[in-house]
């Protein structure tokens, strides 16, 4: 897969995640400390930032591991809203990809606002 495909494809799962009922925000796949780290590096080598905002695409075994950091609005109920971008992640890498691919979606609620 190019570069600019990959982009393309984090930005489509971005797209993805936020249009989930009951998601309001998306957080970097890492820890604050990894982010920033990662900023830093990037900064000093002139490169580009790595995007903040933005899932986590990772090969894994035979497919794909798709991480997602998330906020869930107040009025909806977590669990509810993780199984839905779950499943939102594994519809699009099936239906857009390829439905051959096995996608493991790993959603972390961090923050409820």
């Amino acid at each position: 897969m190019s570069e600019s495909s990959s982009e393309q494809l984090v930005d489509a799962l971005n797209s993805v995640v936020l249009a989930t009922a009951g998601v309001n925000e998306l957080f970097p796949p890492q820890n604050v400390v990894r982010t920033a780290a990662d900023q830093l590096i990037a900064f000093v080598k002139g490169d580009d930032s790595p995007p903040l905002r933005t899932v986590l695409v990772e090969s894994h075994g035979d497919g794909l591991k798709i991480t997602a950091r998330i906020g869930v609005r107040i009025e909806h109920r977590t669990p509810e809203v993780v199984c839905q971008v779950a499943s939102a992640i594994r519809d699009f890498v099936h239906t857009q990809i390829n439905p051959e691919v096995r996608c493991v979606a790993s959603v972390h609620a961090v923050s409820i606002q």
